[in-house]
């Protein structure tokens, strides 16, 4: 999931952010970034809780 989220932001975030009628600003990437670390983060906790109860 992150990989595919990276890449596709490298690849295509300009475009997607023009489509949202955003520029090309430094702090949307920023944003990109703390979202993409945060949704890994949960999904890593979760993972790991649920290997708990197993």
């Amino acid at each position: 999931m992150g990989l595919s989220a990276a890449y596709g932001f490298a690849i295509g975030g300009r475009s997607w952010l023009a489509g949202l009628g955003h520029g090309p600003d430094p702090t949307h990437q920023a944003e990109f970034r703390l979202q993409l670390t945060r949704m890994l983060g949960a999904h890593m906790v979760e993972e790991s809780a649920s290997e708990a109860v197993d």
